[in-house]
């Protein structure tokens, strides 16, 4: 009986859809279509700058063609962009080093790529998308390029020929290159054979600063279900992102004992779904004695396509035009609590922060804050680099933490009272009864990912007969309440 009832509910939910079966997840497996890495930077910190190391692994038995975005912090706009071709069971790596304006890739990897990507033929970030006609207000310099966040989408998979030009020989000489990385270079894509994207790609990030001792990994965050139609367009087309019509607006979501699948007008708004939250937290570090410090890192991957060219829900501040004052958080109304390690809370929360010195930064796409101990006034202007990454988009000015303490957690919650609100063909299944409820949803909050990073700086050590560094420092992902309802 237990199954039946399973069955008719599922084909109530598939013959509510006029789209298919396809529906985008966040997949806590860690693997899928697309990759969301929610910060890179060659920022400095005490003079010495950071690299961004990442990986692209394709856990899949077929080769796949994929699009690898770089988009600055201020505003989402792509600095670099290009086409990477795994073979099956592959992995690209590659790094993010800096420039005396900007940054530049480089890589090692044999893999194949499109435009070519070596160490002697990197790709230079460029100031292209935010300049001249395309200005967004937010600076014109190459400087915009030395932090931001990383997308990675599964356009197709390779068949036939084409499959067999990327996939490595290992036979060849001992050379282990793929067999003709020119048959996806030139003419790159009406030759091709490609089939839809069938997911199984993963990733990691590393943000290390070498002179430092500092070196902060993370996994990539993953989309699964993206699209089930091919989304190849050649690497100098812009073609596809997060709202590209091949993506079937559809989201899958479990919270609070329901699982939602929502139906939406565009595609970009699956995609947020999967990242809405209602509040997200992290733990710090200020301990005094080992001269620790902690930033939070938050990004909001799909906020450009609700703030240009004006703003609309979930998000209250449209891009480059907000007006960050003392109660916003990156220019949306926040909450926050502090509380240390006894459950006290103190700080002062949002409401008591200076402006940074370059205001508009506060409305950045990725933003960092960094937090200050004791109770007395924040220094005005504040240093306008964060301690920890050399930041400056800053989404706070920084929490003063007050008389929380050296340790502790804080937690940031969303209350703009706006909401992402699906359609009403939408259905919501409740876990324990099987109960099947059709109506719009609502959810409440931002699409965020983030994470924190702590130091702990005990500087030049005495290693027996040696000096060595005793610098160190780690990063964990934040941690997310979800608010789903009815409108």
């Amino acid at each position: 009986m237990k199954l039946r009832k399973s069955l008719a509910a599922l084909l109530t939910l598939l013959l509510a859809f006029p789209w298919g079966t396809g529906a985008v997840y966040l997949n806590a497996d860690g693997m899928g279509q697309a990759l969301i890495y929610p910060y890179y930077t060659t920022q400095a910190t005490n003079g010495s700058a950071y690299n961004t190391l990442f990986s692209i692994v394709n856990h899949a038995a077929d080769a796949k063609a994929l699009r690898v975005r770089f988009r600055e912090a201020r505003n989402s706009r792509s600095v670099a962009e290009f086409n990477v071709f795994l073979g099956p069971h592959d992995a690209w790596t590659a790094g993010v080093i800096p420039t005396a304006s900007g940054s530049r890739l480089v890589t090692h990897d044999t893999s194949c790529t499109a435009p070519r990507a070596s160490a002697s033929d990197g790709i230079t970030f460029s100031s292209a998308s935010y300049t001249g006609a395309a200005s967004d207000g937010n600076g014109d310099g190459l400087d915009r390029t030395r932090e931001g966040w990383i997308e990675v989408i599964e356009m197709a998979t390779l068949v036939g020929g084409s499959a067999t030009a990327v996939t490595h020989d290992n036979s060849f000489q001992g050379s282990r290159l793929p067999f003709d990385c020119s048959a996806v270079q030139v003419p790159e894509g009406p030759t091709l054979a490609i089939g839809a994207p069938t997911g199984g790609i993963s990733g990691t990030i590393t943000l290390i600063n070498v002179a430092n001792g500092m070196d902060f990994s993370m996994n990539a965050e993953a989309l699964a279900e993206l699209s089930k139609r091919s989304l190849y367009r050649i690497a100098s087309d812009a073609y596809p992102d997060f709202n590209s019509a091949e993506i079937d607006p559809i989201s899958i979501v479990v919270a609070n004992g329901f699982i939602y699948r929502s139906a939406w007008n565009r595609p970009v708004d699956a995609v947020s779904a999967t990242l809405m939250r209602k509040s997200w937290a992290g733990e710090f570090v200020v301990d005094q004695a080992t001269r620790s410090n902690t930033d939070f890192v938050t990004t909001f991957p799909t906020r450009s396509f609700y703030t240009e060219p004006t703003q609309i829900p979930p998000f209250v501040a449209a891009s480059g035009h907000c007006t960050p004052d003392i109660y916003s958080f990156a220019g949306e109304p926040v909450a926050m609590s502090v509380f240390n390690r006894e459950e006290r809370g103190g700080g002062t929360g949002g409401t008591s922060l200076p402006l940074p010195p370059v205001s508009n930064f506060r409305c950045a796409a990725s933003t960092v804050f960094g937090l200050y101990l004791g109770t007395g006034a924040l220094p005005t202007p504040l240093t306008k680099n964060s301690l920890v990454l050399g930041s400056d988009n800053q989404a706070f000015a920084s929490g003063n933490l007050g008389s929380s303490g050296e340790n502790g957690w804080l937690v940031l919650s969303s209350n703009s009272g706006l909401a992402l609100t699906s359609r009403t063909e939408s259905v919501r299944t409740d876990i324990s009864s099987g109960n099947i409820v059709f109506g719009p949803h609502a959810f409440a909050g931002l699409p965020v990912v983030g994470f924190t990073v702590r130091t702990f700086q005990n500087g030049v050590l005495s290693c027996g007969s040696a000096l060595c560094q005793g610098n160190y420092g780690g990063a964990f992902a934040l941690k997310y309440t979800r608010a789903v309802g009815t409108p």
